[in-house]
């Protein structure tokens, strides 16, 4: 018996942190695929780019500004999306937040924020509100049949590290979080899978010193990793993705 890949032309996909990077060359990839796309990030004039390019591939994009930080955006923003999208089969949870490097005897950032907010800050963006998120977009996805959930996790959730205990904490409990999602989900059809890279050449590191930019992982390979899954054969879910530089970026 064989099982042929899923064809994802006509499907409707919500991806957060749409606006650039990794969330931009996810969806302008679905887009390509023919999925129509609703884009969630802060900055509406940053998607509406984002739109236009998906849009460029003959499908129908909305740009729906939402703050992940904040609960009540969340919700309404999903309320949105339901307007436009009867159902909907791919969610790309790519939003994230990193805080600041502090030691767990601090008591203040370098910024001056009290270190236990700023912890609660970053797990309520990865953990808490993705869960929230993830309970809402769920709603709109029972009846899909054949779906995804795709989070865009880390190698923190694989690990622990100084100075980031907040970071490692959100991503060890989103990826905690996925895998018993996809225990209630599997059974609907629905996929569930955790992607965790390294190093990626985003905007968000280009100010680290001493890297080779070309020996970390691409927004491109993300971009696959994440049709693969997608595309999978509807009777195998892979559940973790782990993405290394094959050679270490750091300059020597």
């Amino acid at each position: 018996m064989s099982f042929d890949s899923i064809d994802l032309k006509g499907k409707n996909a919500i991806v957060t942190g749409a606006s650039s990077g990794i969330g931009e060359g996810i969806a302008i990839a679905l887009s390509k695929q023919g999925c129509n796309v609703a884009l969630l990030a802060r900055t509406k004039e940053k998607l509406d780019v984002v739109a236009d390019k998906c849009r460029a591939n003959g499908v129908t994009a909305y740009s729906i500004p939402t703050d992940l930080a904040d609960k009540n955006s969340i919700d309404e923003s999903i309320n949105e999306v339901g307007k436009v999208f009867s159902t909907v089969h791919i969610f790309i949870s790519n939003a994230g937040a990193g805080g600041e490097k502090v030691n767990s005897l601090d008591t203040k950032t370098k910024s001056g924020e009290d270190v236990v907010d700023m912890w609660e800050r970053v797990m309520n963006t990865n953990l808490v509100n993705n869960m929230r998120i993830t309970n809402r977009v769920l709603q709109l996805m029972k009846e899909c049949q054949h779906g995804s959930i795709i989070a865009i996790s880390s190698l923190a959730a694989t690990m622990t590290g100084s100075n980031m205990s907040h970071y490692h904490a959100s991503k060890w409990g989103l990826n905690g979080f996925l895998g018993s999602v996809y225990e209630d989900v599997r059974e609907h059809g629905i996929k569930v899978c955790s992607i965790m890279p390294g190093f990626v050449n985003t905007p968000m590191v280009q100010d680290v010193q001493n890297v080779d930019f070309d020996k970390m992982i691409q927004i491109e390979d993300i971009v696959n990793g994440v049709l693969y899954v997608a595309k999978s054969p509807y009777n195998v879910c892979p559940t973790e993705i782990k993405y290394r530089p094959q050679y270490t970026p750091y300059k020597k």
